[in-house]
């Protein structure tokens, strides 16, 4: 778009590594325009997205933290303030999934899943929001739960779950919160996602073209932070055509 740094809108992306994480933090920069700070606590994963995104022409940069530390984030809020002043783009996508019969999940697995998602979007947007209420230009906060947040009734996803429908909640009461500030907040809620997610032991086999495209919902996301004016998406739900 041309702008200087001081011009560009400043995003801060949770999650960034890969995945829908990954694919914002590059349409924010290459699309959007924006200086697109990619936050992870995989600093080798990291540093390829940024270098990825940076090679085609987008302006980024990579902040390795842990968003489950008070102290990390606050730390994270103070250089960002120190460097640019503001941010205009919160993306609360860090996630973490873990499906186990109740019997067999432990109680780190619980506390990692609910530090992760429901924590690490509190720290995150208590210590970066004072720099978005007098920034110029958009002011947005969207939080990525899941449509499980809204139709939970999945089985051995109970630790899961509860965080997704957590991080709706608190969407919820924060939207209204911040609705005098100018500040919009918006709860994303997709349902399966073909990304490194399903990697793991713990999750189930599925069919990549019947779930939803990383790639799809980041342009999803990006229409919802663009969209002008006095409107604001409070919720979307998102599921594939005919879903696996």
């Amino acid at each position: 778009m041309g702008k200087n740094v001081e011009q560009k809108p400043v995003a801060v992306v949770t999650g960034a590594s890969s995945g829908v994480g990954k694919d914002i933090a590059s349409i924010l920069a290459l699309k959007g325009g924006c200086l697109t700070i990619l936050v992870s606590r995989s600093k080798e994963k990291l540093s390829n997205a940024a270098a990825e995104i940076s090679g085609q022409g987008g302006e980024c940069l990579s902040y390795a933290a842990d968003i489950r530390s008070e102290e990390e984030m606050a730390a994270m809020a103070e250089e960002i303030k120190k460097r640019y002043g503001r941010v205009n783009f919160l993306i609360n996508n860090a996630g973490q999934g873990i499906f186990k019969a109740i019997g067999d999940l432990i109680v780190d697995e619980w506390n990692l899943m609910h530090e992760t998602m429901v924590l690490g979007s509190f720290l995150c947007t208590k210590h970066l929001l004072p720099l978005m209420v007098n920034a110029a230009g958009y002011r947005h906060i969207l939080i990525n739960s899941s449509f499980w947040g809204v139709e939970g009734r999945v089985a051995k996803c109970t630790a899961y779950n509860s965080a997704k429908f957590a991080q709706r909640g608190f969407a919820q009461s924060l939207r209204e919160e911040l609705r005098q500030q100018g500040v919009k907040v918006t709860c994303f809620l997709p349902a399966s996602i073909d990304t490194p997610f399903f990697d793991g032991e713990d999750t189930w086999e599925h069919t990549p073209e019947r779930i939803l495209s990383s790639k799809d919902l980041a342009q999803v996301v990006y229409d919802i932070l663009y969209y002008p004016g006095n409107l604001v998406v409070e919720e979307m739900a998102v599921q594939a055509i005919d879903p696996d």
